[in-house]
């Protein structure tokens, strides 16, 4: 990340902002939110409420930290400030992957719920399953008794027949004309009763065996919801476990190319010390030239118009020259600030990438940030209030104007 123009570092810390307002639109804090204010469309102002406070804070969290790093910077030497670049750096890394494994906790608390709730959904129709098959036996039981009992009597009414049947050989023809209508009805009765007790038992059958496949279907359907749900939960993981090792890389990268540009900055800070440790010799060889020549026009009465010229236009050069190298110190400390906001901007967007926003809200906030297009609302407080606001937070709306 070689960065030629000053103007590059502000345009990515504008890009972080807007991926900050995206973020902010988040399921959870709609969900909080009442039907009301969605309906009503004061669910924007919340948000747009939210974002200048949260960048506010941000901004007067900057500006603190730009002095006291101003101060140490005149205190202390390289090496501290090597090692608060890597304290900073290491908590990055350290909040990303603590956000990504408690996002996995969650998906894994949900995939136990999920089977629990299954198991519990299947040993209930289990139990009703056996509940419908235990009636099923109560009511076809005392049907089998009856038709025994029905069996048996027509076995005893067939051998009173047979025996009436040798009575009646020795008896008149009437009477046994009358048994035999008597047997013919009874014989109709009992046949017709075990017909109808026959029906019903192969209905009862055949209601036994649709419950049973009812209940084999929901099983199935149960089973396949099952599965369904453990892979997409395994589905989940993967991306979450992808998109963690993504993230890392990304970090590892630009941790290399933060470190790159941090070592180039301090070499170049170095050579501007040394630069200035040489031109403060030559102005102490010039003060001292300054001196001989008061020592020489005070015991000589020696003064000459043109060398005083000279000696003047001399020493304002090498006044403007420090003055010059002052000024591009400042400017190097002002860009190595610029890279430590950058890098918390970069710490935020990690750590919002992994949250869904709602789409409908974003394109409702991409359509107000289209219409807003000259309005600077995000900074206008802060450059109003600070003195060096215009210096060190630029807005996008600025720079696409430029």
């Amino acid at each position: 990340m070689k960065q030629e123009s000053s103007d590059s570092i502000p345009r990515l810390l504008k890009w972080n902002i807007a991926k900050l307002r995206k973020a902010l639109k988040d399921v959870k804090q709609l969900q909080q939110l009442p039907d009301e204010k969605v309906k009503d469309g004061t669910l924007e102002q919340t948000i747009e409420e939210k974002l200048i406070m949260n960048l506010s804070n941000m901004r007067f969290s900057k500006i603190r930290f730009s002095k006291a790093l101003g101060r140490k910077m005149k205190s202390t030497n390289m090496r501290r400030r090597r090692e608060c670049l890597k304290k900073l750096v290491d908590n990055i890394l350290d909040d990303s992957k603590m956000n990504a494994l408690a996002m996995i906790d969650e998906l894994r608390k949900e995939k136990d719920s999920i089977t629990n709730d299954m198991t519990t959904k299947i040993e209930r129709l289990e139990n009703e399953k056996k509940q419908m098959e235990i009636e099923k036996e109560s009511i076809c039981e005392p049907l089998n008794d009856e038709i025994a009992k029905l069996k048996k009597l027509v076995e005893s009414q067939d051998k009173q027949i047979v025996m009436l049947k040798d009575v009646m050989r020795k008896g008149p023809l009437t009477m046994m004309h009358e048994l035999k209508n008597q047997k013919q009805s009874l014989e109709k009765d009992l046949i017709e009763k075990v017909k109808s007790l026959e029906k019903e038992k192969k209905q009862l059958e055949l209601q036994k065996l649709k419950i049973q496949e009812d209940n084999d279907i929901v099983l199935q359907s149960k089973d396949q919801q099952i599965t369904t749900f453990a892979r997409k939960i395994e589905e989940i993981e993967e991306e979450m476990k992808n998109q963690i090792q993504n993230v890392d890389k990304q970090n590892k990268k630009l941790c290399l190319v933060k470190d790159r540009y941090i070592q180039t900055l301090l070499n170049k800070a170095n050579v501007l010390e040394r630069q200035k440790a040489k031109q403060q010799d030559v102005n102490n060889v010039l003060q001292m030239q300054i001196d001989e020549f008061k020592i020489h026009e005070v015991t000589q009465h020696y003064a000459d118009e043109t060398e005083g010229i000279v000696h003047q236009v001399t020493q304002n050069a090498t006044l403007e020259k420090i003055r010059r190298l002052e000024h591009e110190k400042e400017e190097l400390e002002l860009e190595l600030l610029d890279i430590r906001v950058h890098e918390e901007r970069q710490k935020r967007k990690v750590e919002k990438s992994l949250i869904s926003p709602n789409s409908n809200i974003i394109a409702l906030k991409a359509r107000e940030r289209k219409k807003n297009t000259d309005a600077d609302f995000v900074y206008e407080d802060l450059k109003k209030k600070t003195k060096t606001g215009n210096e060190l937070f630029l807005d996008v709306d600025d720079l696409v104007e430029s």
